[in-house]
């Protein structure tokens, strides 16, 4: 909306329904990335609003000009955290997420790529975080028709992963292989740690296939598995960096900023997958082509433990040493 204040309606707005921030631009405008609105301590509840009928974006106060923001979410108890941008108001506006695309495995950081943009069937964006205070681009572009207000609420679902019992340490391999039936998902998989750091990711298990083959060495503790179609973002490159394949997909865009897994997928054929864990398989699950499917991660938690003859290795070196104790 132009020529507006920037607004956070502390008055108007209880804290059960969240605060209301109202776009606004300056002399150079909201209209790139680099200009956005930003909006700090961005919670559940919380809405932003504005008026847009196109998707320039030359800087200026031209009404036909996007409308940038950059979020920064608050923290949250750790866990799997599923945002969500839900637009309402004017029909032919448009959400995308926003980050940079790269070109074989570089990062271009001059370049404005989009994520996942809202449609007629799923009039929303959203992303994966894990609790830290992520930071989201967004942009809101329009049409000429689109006069009205446009209105996002910002909502949080705690996810919780399916629970695949305990693998042993050590040399583990994650991957998704062919449903029983119907058509194959082109995946990708992302391996975190108890902590939510990515350790590992994979695209292409081959140069010819289009399911997802990671290989870890995994010490003892909890980790966490998800499972995205084709392009699913971070805002690690695709390299070899993290994978036990190949990635197959080195001009897919990503994200700006870390802690935080989106996919671009919105509505698409309808596929599945089967994901395996050390060549078996311990669960599986299906894509439907409808919007209420846009964006869709699947997540999984598994926990790794010592062999038991390790672990009775290790009883009987901490008894010796207990006996060792008492000697002294």
């Amino acid at each position: 909306m132009k020529n507006l204040v920037l607004l956070a309606s502390l008055l108007a707005a209880s804290s059960s329904f969240g605060f209301a921030w109202t776009e606004s631009e300056g002399a150079s405008g909201n209209s790139t990335r680099a200009n956005a609105n930003v909006f700090n301590g961005f919670a559940a509840g919380d809405t932003i609003s504005g008026t847009t009928t196109g998707s320039s974006t030359t800087a200026g106060n031209a009404v036909n000009s996007a409308d940038y923001f950059r979020l920064q979410t608050t923290t949250e108890t750790a866990g799997i955290w599923m945002g969500r941008l839900t637009i309402s108001g004017t029909q032919n506006v448009f959400g995308t997420l926003r980050g940079y695309s790269q070109i074989a495995g570089v990062v271009d950081t001059n370049s404005d790529a989009g994520f996942l943009s809202s449609s007629a069937n799923a009039r929303w964006t959203q992303w994966y975080g894990f609790g830290k205070g992520e930071t989201v681009n967004f942009r809101m572009a329009g049409s000429p028709t689109s006069t009205a207000p446009y209105e996002a609420v910002f909502t949080r679902t705690l996810i919780t992963p399916t629970n695949l019992g305990t693998i042993g340490v050590g040399t583990t391999t994650i991957g998704t292989v062919a449903p029983t039936t119907g058509t194959a998902s082109n995946t990708e998989v992302f391996i975190y740690d108890s902590n939510f750091n990515l350790i590992g990711a994979n695209d292409d298990l081959s140069s010819t296939s289009s399911l997802s083959l990671a290989t870890l060495n995994l010490t003892a503790g909890q980790y966490y598995i998800a499972v995205g179609r084709t392009n699913t973002a971070t805002s690690v490159a695709n390299s070899a960096a993290l994978s036990g394949g190949v990635e197959g997909n080195t001009t897919a865009s990503v994200l700006q900023f870390g802690d935080m897994l989106t996919s671009t997928n919105g509505t698409v054929t309808a596929s599945g997958y089967g994901l395996q864990v050390n060549g078996t398989t311990v669960g599986s699950a299906s894509f439907s082509n409808t919007g209420s499917d846009a964006g869709r991660i699947d997540w999984y938690s598994v926990q790794a433990v010592p062999e038991p003859g390790t672990m009775a290795a290790l009883g009987l070196g901490l008894a010796a040493l207990g006996r060792k104790r008492r000697k002294s």
